[in-house]
Parts: structure tokens; sequence; C-alpha cells
């Protein structure tokens, strides 16, 4: 049984039996038993009351997205984010990124929430915030294009080196080349953008005007040299 958990702050609050010190987590406590409590505190426990909120919300959190990036795509504002990660999401609990992917495990095998809930924290650890944002951000998260290209090599690259013990006349060694093939083009065509062309710098350098009008330098008191 893991000692590390995210929503540690919350199992602490359902076993107090006196009010917390702190204000969020004594807020938590009263509407726990039943008190009516407006504000940041009352939204957070509504997102965790409900499964679907709940696990969206933590697959952002799980991605280390920001708060504003959160209530960009969201709608949830900062401070209820902050509220919610406190109270029952705390991340920074994870040791490390095998912790945190030991922690999907378990809660794919504890049945801790939906089969949809753990291919988000699995997409959240694998591809990030910009992936949660495609599928959250009702197409307005656009991709930068130099990165789809990087991306898109990257991937064939790997693709194409998984067979490399394949037989050369095999399928998957003619689907290897084909994927290191694209992987070589893309690299090639972001090789031509990428980077300043040091033979044109430096042909305008040697070939740079380096005079001035007579005028100025006679107003600094020069000798003009002819």
């Amino acid at each position: 049984m893991r000692t590390r958990n995210p929503d540690h702050v919350y199992r602490r609050i359902c076993r107090a039996t006196e009010e917390p010190e702190n204000a969020l987590e004594a807020a938590l406590w009263k509407i726990r038993r039943g008190e009516e409590i407006q504000g940041v505190v009352a939204w957070a426990h509504e997102i965790y009351a409900s499964i679907l909120e709940r696990e969206i919300l933590q697959a952002f959190i799980f991605a280390w997205a920001p708060g504003d990036v959160i209530e960009k795509w969201l709608g949830i504002p900062e401070e209820v984010t902050e509220t919610y990660q406190h109270l029952f999401f705390d991340v920074d609990i994870f040791r490390d990124r095998l912790d945190a992917l030991s922690w999907i495990h378990e809660y794919e095998q504890e049945q801790m929430g939906s089969t949809h809930g753990v291919q988000l924290l699995h997409v959240a650890f694998a591809e990030g915030v910009d992936k949660l944002a495609f599928l959250y951000g009702r197409g307005e998260a656009d991709v930068d294009p130099e990165k789809v290209q990087r991306v898109a090599m990257t991937e064939a690259y790997h693709r194409g080196r998984a067979h490399r013990g394949a037989s050369v006349s095999s399928k998957e060694a003619t689907a290897a080349h084909a994927f290191l093939n694209t992987a070589v083009k893309i690299a090639q065509t972001i090789g031509k953008k990428g980077g300043p062309d040091l033979e044109s710098l430096r042909l305008r350098l040697r070939y740079n005007d380096q005079t001035e009008p007579v005028n100025d330098a006679a107003e600094r008191g020069e000798v003009i040299v002819h």
C-alpha cells in the first residue's frame, strides 16, 4: 500500500474529529458535516464530487498545467484550482515521474476512478498539456507547425528503429524503411529552415559598407584622408 497519495489532505480531514486550523481545510471539514459553505472550497468540493469533472481537472494538474492554462481551457479560476490541489490532489508528493506512474497503475488496479480517467492520466503523463487542450479546447488549441514537424520526425524515427532486427524482406523491414525515410525527409526540411545561413552572413559582413559621409566625420573633428 502506498504511503504517498495526492489526496492525503482530504483523507486527513475525513479522519479529523476537530476542526483543522487551516482555513481551507476547516471549510472542507464543515462541508463534510453538512454545513453550508460558499466560495472556492465549495466550488472545489463540487468538482471533486463529480467523477467526470474530477478526472478531467486532475489530468490537467497531473500534466503540470499552470493555473492560468487550466482557466483558459476549462474555465476554472486559478484560485479554485489552487484550492483543489491543496485539498484533493497534491501532485508535489510524488518523488519522481516513476512514482507518479506507479500511482496511475494503482489508480487503475484499485478502480479508484473510471476507465476514461485512467486514460486521461496516461495522456497527461505521456503527452502533456497540449493533448489535453486539444481534447477540451473546442478546436482552439493551435499547434506550432515546427513542433508538428519535430514530433512527426521523432515518431517516424523511433518507429523505424523499432524493427531493426526484422528480416530484410519482411513487411516489418519495409515499414521501418518507410518510417526512416519519412524521418530523414522531415529532418532535411527542418535543417534547411533551422539556424542562420552562415555563408550569407559572412558575405554580408565582408561587403558591408563601412564608409560614412565626410560631413559626419568632419563634425567630430577627424582628419579626412584621401
